[in-house]
């Protein structure tokens, strides 16, 4: 027995002798952005108002307000800048069933769109103590359900979910009081309504309809035109621009998963929808501050997800979770340096906030080298992503015996690899086979060699699976900068099979801490 390697795992043949070949593949070195590299913390739930259905936090992220639909208020909470944790509630009245609350750009205002009352309403904040009021009103249509303002503060809109259009108003920059309200016709029951970051498009899920649309504001009048629309999964119920404005996400709720358009930048015409399973019934999706991520919030579960979107495609993947305490979960926001999720449970009326670690915010909130600093001086800020990289340095492996002798790893038994990674929390590193055995090369011949008959051994040693990895190795700390070396052997338990050359498939993978 004479274990050796060559480059397509096959081995010489001789009578009553048996190669084994197992082809080794290595998961691809994966970039900054496809590093599974937020993790989401709860912190605990804050009592609000009854059936809190939105959440937002103000520009400054100083404060959280929740429209709270069963108390007919609006909630101010004060978030603790180190804590996350959000307290002092202060309310004012709105309409009847708030279903949306949004701060105005500059963040001394919030607008509540009155889902009972057919009325946007508008409230000054006080800027010390996060108190509103002053409230004033304007008519929409039929049951508005979402409020958004445009990025400049001039506007707002409305979905008008039973009216099937989207108002837009003008907000009068003195008292905040919206008039000559303009309407485009939208898919069937507009669930929800957003500006692009440039404030020249208008994008409505129509729940009905199941489309999401996109619409062109004239930028004097405000008018929406031009609507053009895509097919979004079943019940869509939020869409959200990303940070660029290159990209739409919506909430399908219906289908239990996120989609994300890739937006034409001339005519606002959405397409190339690619998806990701979401728990089950995703109500709303927001867009981290710095564009990677996006996070969705089931109503029929209590789960928050948050998802890493590929920056050349815009497919989300990765996703992971973090479960609060109550179910119905109807909002999802991001505080502004994305240290911070929010979401309110209907049925518990609370809002929970959970920690993002490391935090999706702005590529640099700081001013560009050479700009002054408040003291005078020059501010100069770095921002280093996470890297993750896997690469083989010898991924052939042949084992060769006879049948009912064991194989002992040898150097030709063995395969080489690397891992660099400059993530702080560590990593690991496991093997799965990509199949359930191992098959002959002789057309002819119907023995297999389980793959459960061949052991990998560096840490520690275990029969490979197509269903659970092998723990080839795990560190809590970075690896040195060249990479961390490391070698696997391997080991076969031959069965009683035909004299032939078996082949199969291997994966290996590092993942992030």
């Amino acid at each position: 027995m004479t274990p050796h390697l060559t480059r397509r795992i096959t081995a010489a043949l001789t009578t009553a002798a048996l190669a084994v070949g197992l082809t080794v593949t290595a998961a691809p070195a994966a970039s900054a952005e496809d590093v599974p590299a937020v993790t989401i913390t709860p912190l605990g739930d804050t009592p609000i108002g009854s059936q809190p259905y939105s959440a937002a936090f103000s520009p400054d992220g100083k404060f959280l307000a929740t429209a709270d639909r069963g108390s007919n208020a609006v909630s101010v909470l004060t978030v603790d800048p180190t804590t996350g944790r959000p307290s002092g509630r202060l309310t004012a009245a709105t309409g009847t069933q708030p279903y949306s609350v949004a701060w105005s750009p500059d963040g001394k205002r919030l607008a509540t769109a009155d889902f009972g009352s057919d009325v946007v309403s508008v409230f000054t904040v006080d800027q010390a103590t996060g108190q509103p009021g002053g409230r004033v009103t304007a008519a929409t249509g039929a049951a508005p359900i979402s409020v958004a303002w445009s990025p400049d503060g001039k506007r707002l809109a409305t979905a008008d979910f039973s009216r099937n259009v989207v108002s837009v108003f003008t907000v009068d920059p003195s008292t905040g009081q919206p008039y000559g309200r303009v309407t485009a016709a939208t898919g069937t029951q507009p669930y929800s309504v957003a500006w692009s970051p440039d404030g020249k498009r208008l994008a409505t899920a129509d729940y009905g309809s199941d489309v999401v649309s996109v619409f062109t504001v004239d930028q004097t009048t405000g008018q929406p035109s031009g609507r053009v629309t895509a097919a979004t999964g079943t019940q869509p119920r939020s869409a959200a621009w990303s940070p660029d404005g290159k990209r739409l996400a919506t909430a399908d709720y219906g289908s239990k998963i996120v989609s994300v358009f890739t937006v034409d930048q001339t005519t606002g015409q959405p397409s190339g929808r690619v998806t990701a399973d979401t728990g089950n019934g995703p109500s709303p999706v927001a867009w981290s501050p710095d564009g990677k991520f996006l996070a969705t919030a089931d109503y029929n579960s209590n789960i928050v997800s948050v998802f890493t979107v590929d920056q050349t495609t815009g497919q989300p993947s990765g996703r992971v979770t973090a479960a609060t305490d109550n179910l119905y979960l109807l909002s999802v926001a991001w505080s502004p340096d994305g240290r911070f999720l929010a979401t309110t449970s209907f049925s518990g009326n609370t809002v929970t906030l959970m920690s993002v670690s490391p935090p999706a915010g702005p590529v640099s909130s700081e001013p560009e080298v050479g700009e002054p600093g408040a003291d005078g001086t020059s501010a100069l800020s770095v921002d280093v992503g996470s890297i993750l990289s896997l690469t083989m340095a010898d991924s052939d492996v042949a084992l060769s015996g006879v049948t009912g002798a064991a194989d002992a790893s040898e150097p030709d038994s063995q395969m080489a690899y690397a891992v660099t990674t400059n993530n702080t929390a560590g990593y690991s590193v496991g093997i799965t086979a990509d199949q359930e055995s191992l098959t002959g090369a002789t057309p002819s011949n119907t023995d297999v060699i389980p793959v459960s008959a061949i052991t990998a051994s560096q840490d520690g040693a275990g029969a490979l699976s197509a269903d659970t990895p092998v723990q080839l190795h795990s560190q809590d700390a970075r690896s040195i900068e060249a990479g961390d070396q490391f070698t696997v052997g391997f080991t076969a338990d031959i069965p009683f099979v035909n004299a032939d050359t078996y082949t199969g498939v291997v994966t290996l993978t590092a993942t992030a801490k």
